[in-house]
């Protein structure tokens, strides 16, 4: 929220993740110029390690 000129998130909705397996979306801007980068949350499990059972169109990782 400090850095609302330079940058902007969107959440998704539970549809919109289900379409492009992503929780939210950050875009950083410099002036006119923006960079866009989508992030998919993911909770540590207790040793450390990530359960990453997204397959896009269900293809392999």
């Amino acid at each position: 929220m400090e850095h609302g000129d330079r940058v902007a998130v969107r959440w998704f909705t539970g549809p919109e993740e289900a379409v492009n397996g992503a929780d939210w979306e950050w875009w950083f801007y410099a002036g006119d110029i923006g960079f866009g980068m989508r992030v998919q949350a993911k909770r540590a499990e207790w040793n450390g390690s990530y359960k990453l059972r997204y397959r896009p169109n269900g293809r392999r990782l």
